[in-house]
């Protein structure tokens, strides 16, 4: 039996989700020890009907935080590259191995299942399980909806029903079409459907590609809010004696303007 972990496809987690929504980030809650994001799901794209408020691990970024008494400034997140369908969300790529930031606002392609215990957004490690998108027509959208549209047909069938899709769609001009079509192909590469292993290489080193894109621009903003953050922590008794001594001499200057009034009005 093979235990090895294998990231799902993204057939694989549309047949195992009973919902999936586009859900936009509201607030935060939990403590410091489990916190969570609560987002409010606005378009129901697979499920019996539209499901409540659901919460995902994770902090809403673009704020400060103690973090032990020293104040830690979470940077925006840069929203994904929406041509990129083939690697997960580069904020993903340590810890749990599953994105942790999000601004408020952001909109999430969220899978969602159900059991005993309620609902349960999945958070798979290295999977698309929760991408910001821009907008409802976004290429990972339409993307998600060409496998909820083929659900009903045999895998062979649905394999064969995305292979012509996927072929239809490299045949565009379109940049988002021909995004889509690499993600179909990816996706059968992924579940050893029968794709041409030199397409399979060829797509595994475009998304290989795509991440270290993202990852640099990633990297080089972080790097900047974190030499802020240590700015702004080596200096910070700076800042507060600059903010007394300008205090003060506001101060001064009021009592001066108040004395000098005071003598022009004695006879």
């Amino acid at each position: 039996m093979d235990d090895e972990y294998r990231t799902p496809s993204t057939s694989q987690l549309v047949e195992r989700s009973d919902f999936i929504v586009l859900a936009q980030v509201v607030s935060e809650t939990g403590d410091e020890f489990s916190n969570k994001v609560v987002v409010q799901p606005v378009t129901l794209l697979k499920g019996p009907d539209m499901p409540g408020k659901l919460t995902i691990s994770g902090m809403l970024s673009g704020r400060l935080i103690d973090n032990g008494g020293n104040k830690i400034f979470l940077p925006a997140v840069l929203p994904r590259n929406p041509l990129n369908l083939l690697t997960p969300h580069p904020d993903g790529g340590g810890g749990s191995c599953t994105r942790k930031l999000y601004n408020r606002g952001m909109k999430l392609l969220l899978f969602v299942t159900h059991d005993n215990d309620g609902l349960h957004v999945i958070q798979d490690a290295y999977s698309r399980s929760l991408e910001d998108v821009p907008s409802d027509n976004a290429p990972w959208v339409r993307a998600v909806k060409i496998y909820v549209a083929l659900l009903g047909l045999a895998q062979n069938a649905r394999n064969e029903a995305l292979a012509e899709k996927a072929a239809i769609l490299n045949q565009s001009s379109s940049l988002e079409d021909r995004a889509i079509a690499d993600e179909i192909n990816w996706t059968l590469c992924q579940n050893n459907d029968g794709k041409p292993l030199q397409k399979c290489n060829k797509l595994a080193e475009k998304a290989l590609h795509e991440e270290e894109t993202e990852l640099v621009i990633k990297n080089g903003k972080d790097r900047q809010w974190w030499e802020r953050t240590q700015y702004l922590s080596k200096n910070r008794h700076v800042f507060s004696l600059s903010k007394t001594l300008m205090l003060l001499a506001v101060s001064i200057f009021l009592l001066s303007l108040s004395i000098f009034y005071s003598i022009r009005k004695k006879p």
